[in-house]
């Protein structure tokens, strides 16, 4: 047990209300600025998802519900690899398969099975991406911690030749 006295501290010292540290939806003034703020985030999540290995050079997609028309959604054309997506890329799609804004054709794979989930529900939605990509996440987690065990490895035979040295060098 130790001696020492337990110091006081105040935890709620500079503490921000749960609405200022971003854990609701952020407000947006009209639906034009929440869609621009939505459109850059997936054209992040292309990047990001590329990045992390998550496609097969231009198949898969990424979707979202527009905020005003709720029966459009915004998606990745055909044909564009995951790192070179940007907004202007996306097009607006309706749940009839006409590209309502964009200048692409659409991937008939994610028009096919987003507008359903669209439709459906946002559950729905989430549920099939945590499937799609938890397996493809697990091996990208179990990859990089083998890799990074192997980068050790030479250190560690270092550290133990070193201290074999040392040990010998003693005698």
């Amino acid at each position: 047990m130790s001696n020492v006295a337990p110091i006081k501290i105040d935890t709620t010292d500079g503490r921000l209300p749960i609405k200022d540290k971003g854990l609701v939806f952020q407000e947006f003034a009209n639906p034009a600025e929440e869609r621009r703020n939505q459109l850059e985030k997936l054209a992040a999540g292309f990047r990001l998802f590329d990045y992390f290995g998550f496609n097969e050079g231009v198949a898969g997609h990424i979707t979202y519900r527009d905020p005003e028309f709720q029966d459009h959604f915004w998606v990745n054309p055909l044909g564009v690899h995951f790192s070179q997506i940007s907004v202007s890329d996306l097009l607006l799609v309706n749940h009839d398969g006409k590209v309502v804004q964009g200048d692409r054709d659409v991937n008939v794979a994610a028009f096919a099975i987003h507008s359903r989930l669209h439709k459906a529900s946002l559950m729905l939605m989430l549920q099939h991406i945590l499937i799609q990509y938890m397996e493809e996440l697990f091996q990208h987690l179990v990859n990089s911690l083998t890799q990074f065990l192997k980068m050790l490895v030479p250190f560690m035979k270092i550290k133990l030749s070193i201290k074999i040295f040392q040990v010998l060098s003693k005698k």
